[in-house]
């Protein structure tokens, strides 16, 4: 009799261990549905936000294409609406000997001072621009900082590779080696490491770490953060590509100003001087210039007050001093010769942020401004000479 009941029970086992199998499969398959899905929804919003970050750089390309119009269409339009009050006696129109006009300078006077009044106020400033599905088809955010590369150094105009020396080595005047000795010495009270100054100052003057690295090229340099991978450079390694000071919610304190490695230093300038219109805010703070936004009333007071080719003193005393706080008699000795007179930005930077859910993609990318002759118009285009994810 007892083994006959023992016989009976065991379904009873197995009914339990049957229904515990069905509730491992139905949990394993929930879990794995949720991640499944969680994770849909991140590479959806990957993608997303690529494409807004792509969009940020398009963003950016339109508002730096300021063109204005051919003076050979304006005189065709007057000349189709009074074409018949403009007729000479023998029935030509008076203007028939006028040939079509081609724009030569990649900036006219009147582009220069819609770029000034439009474009200045924001330079080196976030731009946030909000999404929403119904106007779009996505919900999301597209943040877009704009810069100039003629605002940096450019490396490969200061260092002479052929002759392995810094240009004006020894020279009273433009000697870049004191140039890089005065710059790093000022950069000690931005970088989070102790004792900073006396470091890069020992790799120029005893070590010379950074003349060794120019020195032991072959040829000019590909990218400015070809430094970074070396001994003495690692305090620049979070602090490579510039991002503005942005005040987050619930804080009051303004965050410390940083500088960054390639918001100094470029590669795409193409000139040894660097333009006043567009010093680059990592500069800025080390020379200790205000950092205050130009507001429309500044900008358009400087468009008034434009000039293509300026002059020193009186120009920067007049245009720039009002906004950078600085006179020109009390700018760095080592920094006021570097200063260019010509206004003619050609490469630009856009740091580009796209944002979907909770999903953010970067970045970073070098741009050249060019004026192109297409079908006997002069238009605008862009060409990207670099880019970064970052």
């Amino acid at each position: 009799m007892e083994n006959g009941k023992n016989q009976q029970g065991y379904i009873l086992v197995l009914s339990l261990m049957f229904i515990s199998l069905i509730v491992m499969l139905s949990t394993s398959i929930s879990f794995r549905g949720r991640v499944h899905t969680s994770y849909a929804k991140i590479m959806l919003d990957r993608e997303h936000a690529k494409m807004l970050a792509f969009s940020g750089l398009q963003i950016a390309m339109t508002q730096l294409a300021i063109k204005e119009q051919d003076k050979d269409k304006k005189a065709g339009a007057n000349a189709s609406a009074n074409s018949q009050g403009q007729q000479g006696k023998k029935g030509k129109p008076a203007n028939d000997k006028k040939t079509e006009t081609k724009t030569s300078a990649l900036w006219t006077e009147k582009e220069s001072k819609e770029f000034i009044k439009n474009v200045f106020p924001v330079l080196n400033r976030w731009q946030e621009f909000k999404l929403t599905a119904g106007k779009y088809g996505l919900d999301g955010v597209v943040k877009i900082c704009i810069g100039s590369e003629e605002g940096k150094i450019d490396l490969n105009q200061v260092f002479d590779f052929d002759k392995r020396k810094f240009v004006g080595q020894g020279q009273n005047e433009g000697d870049f080696k004191k140039f890089f000795s005065e710059l790093f010495k000022k950069m000690g009270k931005f970088v989070k490491v102790k004792e900073l100054q006396k470091r890069f100052d020992e790799y120029l003057t005893k070590k010379q770490q950074f003349e060794k690295i120019l020195k032991s090229r072959q040829n000019r340099l590909y990218d400015t953060t070809e430094f970074l991978d070396q001994k003495g450079f690692e305090s620049f390694a979070d602090k490579v590509f510039y991002e503005p000071i942005e005040m987050k919610k619930g804080v009051t304190k303004k965050p410390k100003p940083n500088i960054y490695w390639t918001d100094m230093f470029t590669i795409w300038s193409g000139a040894k001087k660097i333009s006043p219109w567009f010093i680059s805010t990592s500069l800025k703070r080390i020379l200790g210039f205000k950092e205050e936004k130009v507001d429309q009333k500044k900008a358009e007071r400087l468009a008034k007050n434009f000039k293509a080719s300026v002059s020193f003193p009186g120009d920067w005393d007049k245009l720039f001093a009002p906004i950078f706080g600085v006179k020109h008699k009390d700018l760095p000795k080592w920094f006021a010769p570097l200063l260019d007179t010509k206004f003619g930005p050609k490469v630009f930077n856009v740091l580009s942020y796209g944002t979907a859910g909770k999903v953010t993609q970067k970045i970073f990318a070098i741009i050249e401004r060019k004026k192109v002759t297409r079908d006997k118009k002069t238009v605008v285009e862009f060409e990207i000479k670099k880019f970064y994810w970052i």
